[in-house]
């Protein structure tokens, strides 16, 4: 060998991601260049299948957790959005899983809950600031007693936590559970079948609601070195924490919805559309229209669909 320490390891090992990586060059209308790519992260902790790996350890780690991160860039620079989705943070199991295909979630007693859900939570506000749980279960039938045990658990762990705040009213996020917010939508109910148009219209106006923590949350921007006296550089200062039951099917839908809003947002700070194009945009998402830039969109959404369908995968 060359002697001790890390080095000695170095050519023999690969860096490896298990995950979700896609490309795509696309055309502005305006005719100009710009590449998309998608990187989906899965945690190697708590790792296991769906059904069998539920739920939260005594760490903070939970089950099919994925970090997604789009990246955008041109001429003009690089700009990045992540987005983030996560078993239930707290213990629970589905103890029918093998003899009904629709097991109820059932809440396990004898474990501290809040101690968990809170380490949990606070390594993802150090991780990426201040952190919104989206959880997007019903919340009646099977899956409403852990519904209401996810938002009890973390209104008692996070004081002041519930519902959707205007960011400047969360005041300074150093205030332990300013930092956290927890909001539900009822993803079946609001929802139904997103391939109707009052489903889509349904999220999309949900997701209207949310624009002021995305604004708040911002995203990740270079600008190339010839732009870099012009333009002032930002950091993504929050994220989404998304769940449903599995983290896969609704999660999926609603991830992509948030995230094409934040690449429209993407394609204006790199110059790529107007501010005209980006409100035309936005208010044909919000209506169930089709944007002016349905070819990018069209790309866009089926990179995400092959990313959701990979994520699944690997979980179910």
């Amino acid at each position: 060998g060359r002697g001790g320490g890390g080095g000695c390891w170095e050519g023999m090992l690969i860096n490896a991601v298990c995950g979700f990586f896609g490309s795509k060059e696309m055309l502005s209308n305006t005719q100009e260049k710009f590449s998309v790519a998608l990187f989906s992260r899965r945690s190697r902790y708590r790792a296991g299948m769906r059904f069998f790996s539920r739920g939260i350890d005594q760490i903070g780690n939970v089950s099919n957790f994925v970090e997604t991160e789009q990246v955008v860039w041109s001429s003009a620079g690089v700009s990045s959005y992540v987005i983030v989705r996560g078993s239930i943070p707290l213990y629970w199991q589905e103890g029918e899983a093998i003899v009904t295909l629709k097991p109820q979630p059932e809440v396990l007693r004898g474990h501290n809950h809040i101690a968990a859900m809170t380490r949990h939570l606070d390594a993802m506000t150090q991780r990426y600031g201040d952190t919104v749980a989206i959880n997007l279960v019903d919340e009646s039938g099977v899956e409403g007693p852990i519904c209401e045990a996810f938002r009890s658990t973390i209104a008692c762990a996070y004081r002041g936590c519930l519902g959707s705040l205007v960011p400047d009213e969360w005041g300074d996020s150093d205030t332990p559970g300013l930092s956290v917010r927890y909001i539900g939508f009822d993803f079946h109910s609001e929802c139904g079948s997103m391939a109707s148009k009052k489903g889509s219209v349904s999220l999309s106006r949900f997701l209207s609601t949310l624009e002021p923590h995305m604004e708040r949350h911002g995203l990740f921007f270079q600008p190339a070195p010839a732009h870099a006296e012009e333009v002032v550089n930002s950091t993504q200062k929050g994220v989404f924490r998304v769940n449903c039951i599995d983290c896969l099917d609704r999660t999926n839908v609603f991830e992509s919805a948030a995230s094409l809003h934040a690449f429209l947002q993407q394609l204006a700070t790199l110059g790529l559309i107007g501010e005209d194009e980006l409100a035309a945009s936005v208010f044909s998402l919000r209506n169930g229209y089709r944007i002016p830039c349905h070819r990018i969109e069209r790309e866009f959404k089926h990179m995400w669909a092959n990313m959701g369908d990979r994520v699944s995968v690997q979980y179910a």
